[in-house]
């Protein structure tokens, strides 16, 4: 029988609340530590199921950057660059997830260590639990038309269509007032634990800064029962957190009618894969050597010759690309990575690729290599053009070996 299983993070460590959903009924919401969590899914014979794991927003940044005008082909790139100034750590340490499309030259971002992530995830998967969707809980219960205020065990968590705060209930009142003497006459919605003997001293603290009372919802149990509920009625709005490296490998199954189908976000820009296909380091070295002129060109094409591009977070990037098993890194720039791409799956062992070099005014590869003789050369310049490429070769002898000269411009001669 196949399981739906709602995993519920908590901000404390090793702590979280889980459902268990089976022949479309929901079980009762529980709570604890991973290790009592993998205890009840032996005691009900759950070796296997589809799970969506809910975040907590404390784990989570969500950011709004300016993008300039016409870069938004360039997104995947050009995040780690504009949100440079707005996290803590070095945004290569992020598992950044762009919310929608840019409105206005802006873009919200969702940014989760990606370390933490993905230790989650292991934890998850190590017990035969396979992961659909992953999403944060105030963009579930945010309501576009009211502030949403959710109180659970000593948590307040605010969420607005723009703006998501999380504090104790002992801090509500500053908190509140903060936040709702900016805007008297926001629609606004208390949801509360079912007997939560604070509802009514929140109401209160609420109500004194609008111009019509909030509305109180109460909900049995957990908040997880209201998450369930809303990720059903809110799931079109839905960010899914598993993009990139958490990404499923399959399609995902649906979720039961209780939570909706799960959205998959659409990937930004093309995928080239550089790292499993090079077969000697010396290769290896030289794609990189391009890669990371291609992403410093890249970030100053996008916010101009003044910016300053971190070289650790293009080495890290580049780092990245190579080490990766899949080796999938979105590419901004189509044309130069697929040229990469190209050139490195057509350098066979008779082959020596020595340079590349990257000219970004006029979109060209310039790569030189290294050949027993000319007829290989030719060989691989006819396997270029097959791929769509105006390639022009130069040729000369260099210590015993023919040395090849290329140009490349993707795209046939007119």
């Amino acid at each position: 029988m196949q399981h739906q299983i709602i995993v519920h993070l908590q901000n404390e460590p090793d702590t979280l609340h889980w459902l268990l959903v089976s022949k479309g009924e929901r079980h009762t919401v529980y709570g604890g530590t991973f290790e009592q969590f993998e205890q009840y899914l032996q005691t009900e014979g759950v070796t296997q199921g589809n799970c969506t794991l809910v975040l907590p927003a404390e784990k989570v940044v969500n950011c709004t950057v300016d993008l300039p005008p016409g870069q938004a082909r360039y997104i995947a790139k050009a995040l780690p660059f504009a949100l440079e100034d707005k996290l803590i750590q070095d945004p290569s340490y992020y598992h950044l997830v762009p919310i929608g499309k840019p409105k206005s030259g802006q873009l919200q971002v969702l940014a989760v260590d990606e370390a933490w992530m993905s230790g989650q995830v292991e934890r998850l998967n190590s017990l035969g639990l396979n992961l659909i969707a992953a999403f944060v809980d105030a963009q579930i219960i945010s309501d576009p038309e009211q502030l949403v205020v959710a109180s659970f065990h000593n948590r307040l968590l605010i969420a607005g269509e723009n703006q998501v705060v999380t504090t104790e209930v002992d801090w509500a009142e500053i908190t509140l007032a903060k936040i709702l003497d900016e805007d008297q006459d926001v629609a606004t919605q208390l949801v509360v634990a079912a007997g939560d003997q604070s509802v009514n001293i929140l109401k209160a603290q609420i109500d004194s800064h609008l111009n019509q009372p909030c509305e109180v919802v109460t909900v049995e149990g957990e908040l997880l029962n209201l998450l369930v509920d809303r990720m059903g009625t809110n799931r079109a709005k839905l960010t899914n957190v598993l993009t990139g490296p958490f990404a499923t490998q399959k399609e995902s199954s649906k979720l039961t009618k209780f939570i909706g189908p799960a959205l998959v976000a659409g990937s930004l820009g093309l995928a080239v894969f550089i790292g499993s296909s090079l077969v000697d380091a010396r290769r290896d070295q030289v794609l990189a050597d391009a890669y990371l002129q291609a992403n410093e060109t890249l970030c100053k094409d996008i916010f101009g010759p003044q910016k300053k591009c971190r070289e650790n977070l293009l080495k890290r990037e580049v780092t990245n690309v190579l080490n990766s098993n899949s080796g999938a890194v979105d590419s901004g720039d189509a044309s130069l990575l697929d040229s990469l791409m190209d050139l490195a799956e057509l350098i066979n062992d008779d082959l020596e690729l020595h340079s590349v070099k990257y000219t970004g005014s006029k979109k060209e590869i310039l790569a030189v290599v290294h050949a027993a003789d000319f007829s290989q050369l030719e060989t691989l310049k006819s396997g270029l053009e097959a791929k769509g490429y105006q390639a022009e070769l130069s040729a000369s002898q260099d210590k015993g070996r023919t040395r090849g000269n290329f140009k490349l411009v993707k795209g046939a001669a007119s």
